[in-house]
């Protein structure tokens, strides 16, 4: 059901996730057949690398990551080493 529809009925949230998955799913079938083809016909139509890290807020998951430094926290060097 579109969104709409749903908040008409009430619903104030909805997940679309089984929706997203197959549309992913697809989508990552497409991309590894055209590079087994090695025709690349998909090259250039993904997003750039600057772009993903905006995407996933990358910039506000360092800031978190560097508050909860377990290993910085408990004065251990990164990768606890002995």
């Amino acid at each position: 059901m579109k969104p709409a529809d749903l908040h008409a009925m009430g619903y104030n949230i909805v997940t679309y996730g089984i929706t997203l998955l197959m549309r992913i799913i697809r989508t990552m079938q497409l991309a590894l057949e055209d590079l087994r083809s090695e025709r690349l016909e998909l090259v250039g139509s993904d997003v750039s690398f600057q772009e993903y890290m905006r995407i996933v807020d990358l910039d506000r998951w360092s800031v978190i990551e560097t508050r909860f430094d377990v290993d910085k926290v408990a004065g251990t060097p990164r990768g606890g080493g002995t």
